[in-house]
């Protein structure tokens, strides 16, 4: 499942027939995967493909919500792209609450934690590394025991940096929202809780800085779910969170700068400061 790359020249709208084929496919995951048990334990590499697709398609469209307002659209890009969230967080219930085996061999939760560890990678490679030309593709399951010819399809195409900050935004927010789930197989991924913090720190640095090549408006928009993307974490795991607590206070002093502070960008920041100071 592949969607248009984003561009100034195309419209949103031209593209609606695509965006229900893509939700009715979503649709379609989301039930399969709560009502068919052992749905990604049969032949076939269906949970890589599927949480490389999810991934992937949250980042097209972030890409698409920065380059146009379409909000007379039925389905819009931000509607999208909170959509595939909420359904990769059901295909990763699924897999983290699995006792069952992938036809790998893998156990469905080693799949799942190969996935997460590769994105905490790549988030933390390129969020505190030198300012260099974003990456062309990010490559998943790399060390997994898969058919030369199948591996192209956990491959996310990364067309524009609008692409590259919204795929370190996503792989963020997959990773923290996933560890705050209450899975079986939560107590094999506790080692990536101390990851978290400094990976959201890094992150906020890399969005906040002129490395990042986002216009003012995306980069508020970056900024301010990166913050969001703090809370429901530190409520679970406040332990883990220091390196979080200036996150809300360096979010207003960057959100102060602009001359249109939102009502919406102001409710983060109180939220978070709440959630942080109790």
């Amino acid at each position: 499942m592949v969607f248009p790359q984003a561009s100034e020249t195309l419209l949103w709208t031209a593209f609606a027939r695509k965006v229900e084929m893509v939700e009715k496919w979503m649709e379609l995951i989301e039930r399969a995967s709560t009502r068919i048990v052992g749905l990604y334990s049969e032949p076939g590499n269906l949970a890589e493909e599927v949480l490389t697709k999810l991934l992937g398609l949250s980042c097209a469209f972030w890409a698409w919500d920065g380059h146009q307002n379409c909000d007379s659209a039925t389905y819009t890009p931000l509607y999208m792209r909170e959509k595939t969230l909420k359904v990769m967080l059901i295909v990763v219930r699924a897999l983290g609450d699995s006792v069952t085996t992938a036809p790998s061999d893998r156990r469905l939760w080693q799949t799942l934690r190969m996935f997460l560890v590769e994105c905490l990678d790549v988030i933390r490679d390129f969020a505190s590394g030198p300012a260099t030309l974003t990456p062309s593709n990010v490559k998943f399951f790399k060390d997994a025991s898969l058919s030369q010819s199948i591996v192209s399809v956990f491959e996310i195409k990364l067309h524009s940096p609008y692409y590259f900050d919204a795929f370190l935004l996503s792989g963020i927010e997959a990773v923290s929202q996933t560890l705050c789930l209450p899975m079986r197989s939560k107590w094999f991924f506790s080692d990536l809780l101390r990851l978290i913090p400094d990976s959201t720190r890094l992150l906020f640095d890399f969005y906040s800085s002129p490395s990042c090549l986002a216009s003012p408006d995306l980069r508020r928009k970056l900024l301010n779910r990166v913050v969001m993307n703090v809370i429901p974490f530190y409520r679970l795991h406040p332990g883990f969170c220091g390196p979080l607590k200036a996150l809300p206070y360096r979010l207003l002093q960057y959100q102060l700068r602009s001359p249109d502070l939102q009502d919406t960008e102001v409710k983060v920041i109180n939220e978070a400061q709440m959630v942080i100071s109790a």
